[in-house]
């Protein structure tokens, strides 16, 4: 399934932000902002990939704080455009995984892998990036119980 991996994840989520507020937090980095976000900065609900580049090069050019590397967005397998969705008080947003993607999540686990914690999640508890997982399941029932409780968060906690 395309996907996108964006180089700086504090970065991308005040663009983030901004998008679903419609206020710039890529400028305000010390209170919330009270600024609009410029147009050019906008998302529609379908875009290309070259519109969304667009966006991400807009960023780069003068969005960010003194001293940060630019954003890259690097697209990955067959992605042509980027699709957008709010939420809203009125509507429940499931979005499902590729039959695929489960598939490669209960093969990785499977097969020995392990099961990936971002950084940014081991870093609030003060464990160091890499460190392997200290009980992790020692059964297939449980590899795919662990995936079965990933995708299910995934579907109902994305963009909370």
């Amino acid at each position: 399934m395309p996907q996108i991996t964006p180089s700086d994840m504090t970065i991308w989520g005040r663009l983030v932000k901004s998008w679903a507020t419609g206020l710039n937090y890529l400028d305000s980095t010390d209170a919330v902002p009270t600024d609009a976000l410029p147009p050019a900065l906008m998302w529609t609900p379908s875009m290309s990939l070259s519109q969304f580049q667009a966006i991400i090069a807009a960023v780069n050019a003068s969005h960010l704080p003194a001293g940060t590397l630019p954003l890259s967005v690097t697209p990955s397998g067959t992605l042509a455009n980027v699709l957008f969705t709010q939420h809203d008080a009125t509507n429940v947003y499931i979005n499902l995984p590729s039959a695929a993607e489960v598939a490669d999540a209960d093969n990785v686990l499977l097969g020995g892998g392990i099961y990936h914690v971002r950084d940014y999640e081991l870093a609030l508890y003060g464990i160091a990036p890499g460190t392997p997982p200290t009980n992790p399941p020692s059964t297939p029932a449980g590899e795919l119980e662990l995936t079965a409780e990933f995708i299910g968060d995934y579907t109902v906690r994305n963009c909370r």
